[in-house]
């Protein structure tokens, strides 16, 4: 009938989870059928017991007589572990882009065109310290997929996992990219001074196109 259709999903994929970890714990679903309005209910509740190095989840029924299926689920402490490093690397890059971001705009708030010696010597500074952090950057942005490549390898984690890495780094990925933007705002600022104009173009192609700064 149609309930089994509904519960046949959870299933499944209740089955593929239990074949990719290594604890097991116990998941069953008990229904309690109204003739007056002649619809199925499902009644679950949450009990949780502990074992040295698993935490086990059982959920079962209150009310209801007609047991549907019970189903073998899983957590591990690893699993979690794993699940909050794939979520923090990409916030530490957010965290570390906005403050990148910090140093540019502040740097475009105070100097309008570069005219001294010491404006370009501070532009150099800050060029160093972006290209530094655009490695930083790049790293957190594809250190989460690895984790998550090790993890499905080892076992710790299924396919599904995967949203783990796509949804936080792809918001990531958004702060990255107009960060970017504004960095070359900042690459194409003004010079009034002809006399350090060889050099102010030196560091700006340097910093465009070199992943290290070398002056």
């Amino acid at each position: 009938n149609s309930l089994s259709f509904s519960i046949l999903p959870i299933y499944l994929g209740a089955q593929y989870i239990r074949s990719r970890t290594r604890y097991s714990s116990f998941l069953a679903f008990f229904v309690e059928y109204d003739r007056v309005s002649k619809e199925y209910t499902v009644f679950a509740e949450l009990r949780q017991t502990q074992s040295p190095g698993t935490s086990r989840f059982c959920f079962c029924a209150d009310k209801g007589e007609s047991q549907v299926e019970q189903l073998q689920l899983s957590y591990s402490p690893r699993e979690a572990l794993f699940a909050v490093i794939l979520v923090a690397l990409p916030v530490a890059g957010i965290l570390f882009t906005l403050y990148m971001r910090g140093m540019l705009v502040n740097f475009r708030s105070k100097v309008k065109y570069i005219e001294t010696r010491h404006q370009l010597d501070t532009f150099r500074r800050l060029a160093t310290a972006a290209m530094y952090g655009s490695l930083f950057q790049v790293t957190l942005l594809f250190l989460p997929l690895l984790v998550y490549i090790y993890a499905l390898a080892d076992g710790i984690f299924a396919l599904p996992y995967i949203l783990l890495v796509v949804v936080p780094s792809g918001i990531y990925l958004l702060f990255y990219v107009r960060y970017k933007r504004f960095e070359h705002r900042v690459q194409a600022m003004g010079m009034d001074n002809q006399e350090l104009l060889t050099d102010f173009i030196h560091i700006v192609n340097t910093w465009r196109k070199k992943s290290l700064p070398k002056w």
